[in-house]
């Protein structure tokens, strides 16, 4: 959609159009339940996000990803009465018809082998709405959005809008900044308390997993303190890492200081399984920097920090470093014994129902409309669980295929990148990636807010800087200018044959 198609004028009666409609429409459903001025304050949002997204399509990538932080902040401040979720939907498809179907992108943006691989995925999960043992049809259709339909849209969506260098540090700069202010917030729940409606949250069912030892698990505005926790980890390394490569000293100290905020969140989370996503972001990292440097320094330094938690009981009376201390120890931790158990009964359960019984007859789904069965009350664990509960081992084994050859074909642009600094920033990506793979074993992150939106972005922008090189930037930003002065609409295609 092109700008110069709409005046202010009709951008303006737009805007005030939808405006009454929202505000309206919330009044008539929450006016019992909630302030005006609260509901009005919600309209005027939903109004500018859904004027970026109609108006700006491109800029609304970014506004996608701010949505997906504060989703689950608004479901706790509102008691999951307005269904958010929806924004997150409507965001998406809105993206993908702006910026795909209708500039003619569907082709550049499918014909590759990460679009190609979750598209595959996408028509799984539609078959497994057929499953004859699946215990409803409603629950397929909220569950498979964040699981299928998301990396089917937001895919292709990344390829054709996040093509350059600049977005891509744009696009750090934007979740590094979110991230602290969840780093901030769980700062506040930490030191001054919880605020009424994230205690009632807490008292209405979250209490038995966000208390241990007599401590809170901070969650941030998060889902929990494990997505919470998880998303400071991986954000955390990110931010570390954009320091060595960036050559601007105030973009270096943000990173920096960024980076420190960030790992606290970690730690007051209280989520151990978090680590195991630096530990394995870094492996990844140092194969495929390749620096011997970096790949000294980091061995060196994992071997300090093993040594540290494995042989000393140094700072033992902390009680995040005592929680750290278990990850080596999973024999004696009780939450780690009972996952095992769980697997064992979910083998024998599952034994003979190789294609699960249907998607969202576990976890949060299962509990809303199948409460009464095995799936729904024995707990999900990890996402890996989850796909096998509710896809069976079929569907686990097509899953970890999918997972498995787009990470090998993002290995292999990479190891080809010719910009080292480039390269660098990508790789920071993708070892962001890998440490979610594997922590997925233990939390739901994939398919849970902002994780997911993030993963699925940061594939598109991946594969549109598998060829970048900086001559190629120079053209494009070169015509960029010329179309400004001369004021020429479209040099769209004549930009993606040289990033390409």
């Amino acid at each position: 959609m092109k700008l110069q198609k709409f005046n202010f004028k009709q951008k303006l009666s737009f805007t005030a159009i939808s405006l009454i409609i929202f505000s309206t429409s919330l009044i008539i459903f929450g006016g019992d339940k909630y302030p005006y001025i609260s509901l009005l304050l919600l309209a005027t949002f939903l109004n500018f996000i859904l004027f970026t997204f109609l108006f700006y399509p491109k800029k609304g990538i970014f506004l996608l990803v701010i949505i997906a932080f504060l989703v689950p902040f608004f479901n706790r401040l509102f008691g999951f009465t307005i269904p958010f979720g929806l924004a997150i939907d409507i965001s998406i498809v809105i993206i993908f018809y702006q910026n795909v179907i209708k500039q003619n992108k569907i082709k550049t943006s499918f014909y590759n082998i990460l679009s190609i691989l979750w598209t595959i995925w996408f028509f799984w999960i539609i078959l497994m709405y057929f499953n004859p043992l699946a215990k409803s049809k409603l629950a397929w259709l909220y569950a498979m959005r964040s699981i299928a339909l998301y990396p089917l849209l937001l895919i292709p969506s990344a390829i054709a809008i996040l093509k350059s260098k600049t977005q891509l540090i744009s696009f750090v700069k934007l979740i590094i900044t979110l991230g602290v202010i969840g780093s901030l917030w769980g700062i506040k729940q930490h030191e001054f308390g919880l605020l009424h409606f994230e205690q009632v949250w807490l008292d209405s069912g979250a209490l038995n997993t966000h208390i241990n030892q007599g401590v809170l698990r901070i969650f941030s505005f998060f889902t929990d303190a494990s997505q919470f926790g998880t998303n400071q980890a991986y954000l955390s390394f990110v931010s570390l890492m954009f320091v060595f490569f960036i050559n601007n000293k105030y973009l270096k100290l943000f990173f920096l200081l960024s980076s420190f905020v960030l790992f606290y969140g970690l730690i007051i989370s209280g989520t151990r399984a978090a680590f195991f996503t630096i530990i394995f972001a870094a492996i990844y990292f140092m194969v495929f920097s390749k620096n011997r440097l970096i790949l000294t320094t980091g061995l060196l330094t994992g071997l300090s920090f093993f040594i540290f938690l494995n042989y000393t009981n140094y700072l033992n009376n902390h009680y995040n470093v005592r929680r750290m201390r278990t990850i080596l120890k999973p024999q004696q931790d009780h939450s780690f014994l009972v996952r095992k158990e769980r697997e064992i009964k979910l083998s024998k359960y599952l034994a003979d129902k190789p294609i699960g019984e249907g998607v969202g007859s576990a976890g949060y789904w299962g509990k809303r409309f199948s409460p009464n069965s095995y799936l729904a009350n024995i707990g999900t664990d990890g996402l890996y669980t989850r796909i096998w509960m509710e896809t069976g081992i079929i569907g686990l084994i097509i899953y970890l295929l999918i997972i498995a050859l787009s990470l090998i074909a993002i290995s292999v642009w990479i190891w080809k990148i010719p910009d080292k600094e480039t390269r660098l920033m990508v790789v920071t990506l993708a070892s962001m990636l890998v440490g979610l793979i594997f922590s997925s074993y233990a939390n739901e992150l994939m398919t849970q807010l902002p994780t997911g939106i993030i993963t699925y972005l940061s594939l598109g922008i991946i594969y549109n800087l598998r060829h970048y090189s900086k001559k190629n930037e120079i053209e494009a930003e070169v015509i960029q200018r010329e179309k400004k002065s001369l004021n020429i609409k479209d040099y769209t295609s004549i930009n993606e044959d040289l990033l390409h």
